[in-house]
């Protein structure tokens, strides 16, 4: 995690401010480092719930968090980023520090800005099933942060992926029963 932390410090200082949000190319070296970092976290976290929660509570889901807001246009980042969350937000753990970064907020914005990307949006997909899951709380949040468009958008886009189309039917799931306690209110 520290590795992590470091580069994303190093990549943010080497970058001016006002181009975080414009880099697409992630050939610098600290970006590469970072991906490989997140490529090593994924590994280790899949499958692997000591790890997920380990690396949790060391900050890793803030610093994978903060990878997707600072480089948003990057796709080899966000799609790297999106599988190390996903893992890391299999434990309950996970989960709370995703909620408390922003995490649904952040995946969302990665979906919108990567529907062409399979990768990116079946890994977004997953981690925002694993973190709405079991939570009408949290559903309510990533309805109200565009989460639907965001999943409409890439329904249609994959209709093809029998992988991506699980994950929607998933968090459809999802939203279809907590929409289903808003008819049980009246």
């Amino acid at each position: 995690m520290q590795l992590v932390k470091k580069c994303v410090a190093k990549a943010i200082e080497n970058i001016p401010d006002h181009e975080h949000d414009q880099v697409t190319d992630w050939s610098q070296p600290e970006l590469k480092t970072l991906f490989k970092a997140l490529a090593v976290i994924t590994n280790l976290t899949y499958h692997h719930e000591e790890s997920q929660v380990g690396i949790t509570v060391i900050g890793g889901v803030d610093a994978v968090v903060t990878v997707l807001e600072t480089f948003p246009l990057c796709r080899e980042l966000q799609r790297s980023v999106c599988a190390s969350l996903c893992n890391l937000t299999c434990c309950s753990v996970g989960k709370k520090k995703a909620l408390e970064a922003g995490g649904i907020t952040a995946l969302i914005t990665a979906i919108a800005k990567h529907t062409d990307s399979s990768l990116v949006c079946q890994h977004a997909c997953d981690t925002l099933e694993n973190i709405i899951d079991s939570s009408m709380e949290h559903t309510k949040a990533f309805m109200s942060a565009g989460g639907v468009a965001a999943l409409s958008k890439v329904r249609d886009t994959w209709t093809g992926n029998k992988r991506i189309q699980a994950s929607v039917l998933g968090l459809s799931k999802l939203i279809r029963k907590e929409m289903k306690s808003w008819m049980n209110e009246e």
